[in-house]
């Protein structure tokens, strides 16, 4: 069942502005940098990122948090725009 609400967004807006870096810091240097990386490309590994550990930190499997999302992939870049607008 799908619950309705941006859950990676309200989680990454309730972490203070310390850990929120801390978080971001820690996806960007797991992802694999490339030359002329397509920007669709370093979003989705971004988003796929934060999904992660979001997931890790409410006690869930990537694949029980894709569960409770309507549309994983869509929803979980919604919420790096989210992110990245400053949540």
């Amino acid at each position: 069942m799908a619950v309705p609400t941006n859950i990676i967004g309200d989680w990454f807006s309730r972490q203070s502005p310390q850990k929120r870096i801390a978080i971001l810091d820690g996806i960007a240097s797991t992802m694999h940098h490339r030359n002329k990386q397509p920007l669709e490309k370093m979003a989705s590994e971004l988003a796929a990122g934060l999904m992660a550990v979001c997931a890790e930190d409410l006690g869930l499997s990537s694949l029980e948090m894709a569960g409770l999302l309507a549309h994983p992939k869509k929803d979980a870049i919604a919420s790096l725009v989210t992110v990245l607008r400053g949540g």
